[in-house]
C-alpha cells in the first residue's frame, strides 16, 4: 500500500538518511542533507525521522499541543493494542492505527489522530505515529534536531518552559488508555486516559508523520 502521493515525478529515495530535510519543489518531493540545504531549493515540509527497510518515516516540522487522544471507553478495532511496553515500543503501524482510529472516532481534527489524518501538507497522508516510530525518532534526536532548527521547526525537546513534554502515539493500551512517551521517565507510559483534558496543557504534544516507500 503506497503512503506517498506521486507529485510531478519520481525521486530516488535510496540514499536518504535520518535527519535529511524533505522539501517540495515544482510539485515534487525531494530531500537534502543538512549540509547541502538551502532555502532556495524549495519549501521544507519535514525531516526523515527513521528508516525501516524500504520505508522512510518523515516527521512534521511543527507540533500541536493541548489535544486529547479521544474515544474514552471505546476499544478501537484494527489499532495496535497492547499492555506490553516492549510491544508498544516496536509498533510501526502508525498509518493503519490512525486510519482505524479515524474510522472509529470520526474524521474531525479536534483530537490527536484526526488532526494528523487531516494535516494535509504537500498532498501526503499524514498520521499519528506508533510507539516504535516515536522511539526511533527520539533515538536519533541529536541528528534530527539540527535539521529541524535549520528550517525553523520545533525541535524534539526534553521540556518546554520547565514543563516536561508528553508525546502521544497511536498505540492503544485499552478502551480507556493509550501509550505516550513521557520525557520525565524517558519511556513509553500508559497511565493517561484517552480523554485527558489537555486543552490548556502545552506539554501534551502531537506531531504528524507520513511514509515514503523507497
Amino acid at each position: 500500500m503506497k503512503r506517498r502521493a506521486i507529485l510531478g515525478g519520481k525521486t530516488d529515495w535510496s540514499k536518504a538518511q535520518v535527519g535529511d530535510i524533505v522539501y517540495l519543489t515544482n510539485n515534487r518531493l525531494m530531500y537534502s542533507t543538512l549540509s547541502q540545504w538551502n532555502i532556495s531549493k524549495g519549501t521544507a515540509i519535514g525531516i526523515v525521522a527513521y528508516i525501516q527497510g524500504n520505508t522512510i518515516g518523515v516527521m512534521a516540522l511543527n507540533i500541536q499541543t493541548g489535544m486529547k487522544w479521544g474515544g474514552y471507553g471505546t476499544l478501537v478495532s484494527g489499532c495496535t493494542t497492547t499492555s506490553s511496553r516492549s510491544t508498544a515500543g516496536n509498533d510501526f503501524a502508525g498509518y493503519s492505527n490512525t486510519k482505524a482510529i479515524v474510522n472509529a472516532l470520526g474524521n474531525a481534527s479536534n483530537y490527536a489522530a484526526g488532526y494528523c489524518w487531516n494535516y494535509g501538507l504537500a498532498g501526503q497522508q499524514w498520521y499519528l505515529p506508533g510507539g516504535g516510530e516515536v522511539l526511533a525518532a527520539l533515538s536519533q534526536k541529536n541528528v534530527i534536531n539540527p535539521s529541524i532548527a535549520a528550517v525553523g521547526g520545533v525541535q524534539m525537546e526534553n521540556y518546554y518552559n520547565s514543563l516536561w513534554r508528553n508525546i502521544q502515539t497511536s498505540t492503544q493500551y485499552s478502551s480507556t488508555n493509550m501509550w505516550i512517551y513521557r520525557y520525565y521517565f524517558s519511556r513509553l507510559d500508559a497511565d493517561y486516559h484517552k480523554d485527558y483534558y489537555a486543552n490548556s496543557d502545552v506539554t501534551w504534544m502531537v506531531r504528524p508523520f507520513f511514509q515514503i516507500t523507497k
